[in-house]
This record gives structure tokens, C-alpha cells and sequence, in this order.
């Protein structure tokens, strides 16, 4: 959740796209598997469809013990703070015995609960 609020503040305070993705070396994206690590950029890119990482702002490194986090390849924010649209906006993660879903709406506003419970 710090990644995603800290990404969409981000991207208001700099007027320029932030995103978020999977990254196992912490310098480029690679998959959808969290678990393995993420970082927060500024994106690069000149068009919706593609990431191009530029500033890395921050790393989170691999999750410690055998965590299941799957998600998008990308989570990105438009300057305004909303989300550039994908076809999945939430993840599904399980921490020990937790199961919970992280949800991201399309205003960019991300939220946890009960895995079991859906997106709105």
C-alpha cells in the first residue's frame, strides 16, 4: 500500500506518470510476480501502452518466507493521480496464512481486505 499511495502522490507533486511494477533485479520490470520484488518510478513513456522506466524512486526488494504476490505487469498513474487503465487493477497476495487482495480503483485510490471479498 506505501508503494501505490507513495506512486500516486508521486505523480501529482511532479506532473508526469509514476508507476509501480514486479522487478526481481530492482532496475527494470520483469513479470507479475510481486513476491520477488517492485519498484516505483517515473514513467517514461509517451504512450498509455507501454512503460519505460526513468527515475527509480523506490525498491522494494523480495518478500522474506514463501509469500505468494501476483498482480499486473504494471500498475501507472497519470499526472492527475488516476489510473491509466489496465486489464487487472488489483492483487492477490498470501503472507503465511493471510489471504487478502489489494484493490486499486480507477481513481487510483488503492485498499485492502478479505481475500475472499471482490474489487468494487
Amino acid at each position: 500500500l506505501s508503494a501505490l499511495n507513495l506512486a500516486r502522490s508521486e505523480t501529482i507533486k511532479r506532473g508526469r506518470r509514476v508507476s509501480l511494477c514486479p522487478s526481481s533485479d530492482q532496475a527494470g520490470c520483469s513479470g507479475t510476480d510481486w513476491a520477488k520484488g517492485w519498484i516505483v518510478f517515473v514513467d517514461t513513456a509517451t504512450a498509455d501502452g507501454s512503460v519505460a522506466v526513468g527515475q527509480v524512486l523506490r525498491v522494494n526488494e523480495a518478500l522474506v518466507g514463501d509469500p505468494t504476490f501476483t498482480g499486473p505487469a504494471n500498475i501507472r498513474y497519470r499526472p492527475t493521480g488516476t489510473m491509466i487503465p489496465t486489464n487487472s487493477e488489483q492483487f492477490n497476495y498470501t503472507l503465511y496464512t493471510v489471504k487478502r487482495r489489494v484493490c486499486v480503483s480507477p481513481v487510483g485510490r488503492p485498499s485492502v481486505d478479505k481475500e475472499t471479498t471482490s474489487c468494487p
